[in-house]
């Protein structure tokens, strides 16, 4: 497992203080963007809200992001648009961490 994201970072998950910080994460490919997605996804027990929804320009509606393989990867190729979802128990080796929210921006 590599550390130096938790060396980063650890300082914002080590007590719980009521505190709700953000944590900004700049790809400078933004194909990592929807690689850092799929991670998150994997490492957490589900979406908190199963209703999470992002706008697919395509299709002209909103649609759940659970519905697609990648919600990010629409978002990087202007398929859809920008979104916000809530993660749940996120695992890191033998750290779970608090629900995050997570904004996707196609950058």
């Amino acid at each position: 497992m590599t550390t130096w994201l938790w060396d980063e970072l650890h300082e914002f998950f080590d007590t719980d203080d009521g505190s709700l910080p953000e944590v900004h994460l700049d790809y400078s490919d933004p194909h990592a963007v929807p690689r850092g997605f799929a991670l998150l996804l994997d490492r957490s027990r589900e979406l908190v809200a199963d209703d999470g929804q992002f706008w697919s320009k395509a299709a002209e509606e909103a649609r759940p992001v659970n519905a697609v393989s990648n919600a990010a990867a629409l978002v990087v190729s202007g398929e859809a648009e920008a979104f916000h979802v809530v993660v749940e128990d996120v695992r890191c080796g033998d750290v779970t961490l608090p629900d995050l929210g997570v904004f996707v921006f196609q950058d």
